[in-house]
C-alpha cells in the first residue's frame, strides 16, 4: 500500500525506524499529511535456499485512510519530484499523464555507433550485436545515472509497483525503425527471486535482449580475473531446484567499479547492466551430491552503475 516510509510523526515530533517502541502502535501518522500509519517490523524471507533479511519500514494503515492529495509519499508526486530536476528530453519526458524514461548504454568512453562491436565476452546467448542503442555520453553519465538510481530506489519501496509501471513507460532508441521502442518493465528490471531470474535467464538464453537491465541482489565476493584485465562482482546464487542454482556475474574493465563494490559485500545493490550473455553450464560436486550452475553475466563501466538501495 504505497510507498514505505522511514520516519513517521508520533506525539508532535518525527521518529525514525530505530526510535520506534510498541507503544507508539496506533499514535502514528505520516510526517507529510498526517494520515495513520503503522509499523512493519523487519524480518526474513526465503530466496532459494538463502535466508534475506527484510528491513523494517512504516506503511499506511489500511487503504480506506490514503495519503492526503499532494502529500511526498504518493507515488505519483514522487515521479513527478524526479521528472522535475530533469532537464534534457533525451533522458525523460511527458506524454499526457505519461512518464518516459530512455533507456541508453553507458560506455567507459563515448564512441561512435558504427563503431560498437559489443562487449567480449560468451558466444552463446550474446546480445549485444543489434544496432538498436542509444548511447550516454560522459558527461551525461551522473544525472542519468542518479535519475535511473532514484527510479530504481522508488520501486525498490512501494508495496505494490503497479501504479508505478503504469506511470513510467521505458524506451530505447532503435536505429533500425529511426522510432523508440518500448521496454517492459518485467524485462528490464529483475528482483532478487528465482521466479523473476529464472525468467530474464531465458529471455537472454533466446537472444531477445539488447537494452541495459537493473539485476537487484546481494554481493557475495569480488576477485579479480588471474591474468586478465577483468573483475567480476559475483551475486549470491539463487536456488531453482534441488541441485540447481542460477548465478550472475557483473563484469567490469574498471579498477574503480571493483574497488568500490569491495566495500558493497553482502549488501544489496541493483546493478544498471549494459551487454549481457549466457555462460556455460558448470557441473560440479558439494558434500557428495551434483550440483548444476546456470551462469550469466550483464557488464557495467562505472561504479555509479551499483546501486546501493536505500
Amino acid at each position: 500500500m504505497g510507498v514505505k516510509m522511514s520516519k513517521a510523526r508520533f506525539d508532535g515530533r518525527i521518529v525514525s525506524l530505530e526510535e520506534y517502541r510498541k507503544s507508539m502502535k496506533g499514535q502514528l501518522r505520516c510526517i507529510y499529511c498526517g494520515t495513520p500509519i503503522t509499523h512493519v517490523s523487519g524480518h526474513t524471507k526465503s530466496v532459494g535456499d538463502r535466508e534475506v533479511w527484510v528491513k523494517s519500514y512504516f506503511r499506511l494503515l489500511n487503504k480506506e485512510n490514503p495519503h492526503n492529495e499532494g502529500c511526498e509519499y504518493i507515488t505519483s508526486n514522487f515521479v513527478k519530484k524526479i521528472f522535475a530536476k530533469v532537464s534534457d528530453t533525451d533522458l525523460m519526458t511527458k506524454k499526457g499523464d505519461k512518464y518516459i524514461a530512455r533507456l541508453h548504454i553507458v560506455m567507459e568512453e563515448v564512441v561512435e555507433k558504427d563503431k560498437w562491436n559489443g562487449i567480449k565476452g560468451g558466444k552463446k546467448g550474446r546480445t549485444d550485436k543489434k544496432p538498436t542503442k542509444k548511447y550516454i555520453r560522459n558527461g551525461e553519465k551522473p544525472a542519468y545515472l542518479q535519475t535511473m538510481k532514484k527510479i530504481v530506489n522508488l520501486k525498490e519501496r512501494l508495496d505494490n509497483d503497479k501504479e508505478l509501471k503504469d506511470l513510467v513507460v521505458l524506451q530505447i532508441y532503435n536505429d533500425f525503425k529511426k522510432a523508440y521502442d518500448e521496454i517492459k518493465w518485467k524485462n528490464f528490471y529483475v528482483d532478487y527471486n528465482v521466479k523473476q531470474y529464472e525468467y530474464i535467464y531465458k529471455l537472454l538464453k533466446n537472444n531477445k535482449v539488447y537494452h541495459p537491465i537493473c539485476f537487484a541482489g546481494d554481493i557475495k565476493e569480488v576477485k579479480k580475473i588471474q591474468d586478465k584485465d577483468l573483475y567480476v562482482i559475483k551475486y549470491y546464487s539463487i536456488k531453482k531446484a534441488e541441485g540447481e542454482y542460477i548465478s550472475l556475474s557483473i563484469m567490469t574493465k574498471s579498477r574503480d567499479v571493483y574497488e568500490y563494490a569491495e566495500g558493497l559485500i553482502d549488501k544489496k545493490i541493483v546493478a544498471y547492466g549494459c551487454g549481457h550473455y549466457i555462460g556455460n553450464v558448470n557441473n560440479t560436486k558439494k558434500d557428495g551430491k551434483d550440483i548444476k550452475y546456470y551462469n550469466f553475466s550483464t557488464y557495467v563501466n562505472v561504479k555509479e552503475q551499483l546501486f546501493v538501495l536505500e
